[in-house]
């Protein structure tokens, strides 16, 4: 087979490839973009078989307080949680609560009970209903911490709430 256009000439020296790979084009009777499609389908249901439940969990509102320096008082806040998505997963057993775009996120001890709710305890307390698919995300700290240890403000205590889908 000779080389056409830019095809590296080792790609087109293989003799099993009846037709080029080119955008556009087919590679033995299929189109590149159905054989990308297959490609992408497969690897998700591998991914998938592997894990048990995954569950994309996206934040609606979140509120607190914050410390204001100039009156020295605590007062209520709203945070902007538009970017704010989590992957609640299960794998071999175990679950992770992880922030979208984050490499590490939360080891969970325990799945769901048999009511359907999940819990998981870490830097920040994570409840979920896997039967209304809501979730809420509690940061406990920053109020009563010790002002000898923490500057005043320093943290502020937050409730998260929002929507999960099954993936």
């Amino acid at each position: 087979m000779r080389s056409q256009g830019f095809m590296p000439k080792w790609y087109s020296d293989h003799s099993e490839f009846s037709e080029r790979t080119v955008v556009g084009r087919t590679v033995g009777g299929k189109s590149m973009m159905a054989r990308l499609a297959n490609i992408f389908l497969a690897t998700v249901m591998c991914i998938n078989s592997v894990e048990a439940e995954t569950y994309l969990c996206i934040a609606d509102k979140a509120t607190g307080f914050s410390f204001n320096k100039a009156k020295k008082t605590w007062e209520t806040t709203q945070f902007d949680v538009s970017e704010d998505k989590y992957l609640l997963t299960q794998k071999d057993d175990q679950w992770s609560w992880t922030k979208v775009g984050e490499k590490y996120g939360a080891v969970c001890d325990k799945g769901f009970t048999s009511a359907g709710y999940f819990r998981c305890d870490y830097f920040e307390i994570i409840y979920m209903n896997r039967n209304n698919l809501r979730f809420q995300k509690t940061y406990p700290y920053g109020y009563p911490n010790d002002a000898d240890t923490e500057k005043e403000g320093a943290s502020t205590p937050s409730v998260e709430i929002g929507r999960c889908s099954a993936m």
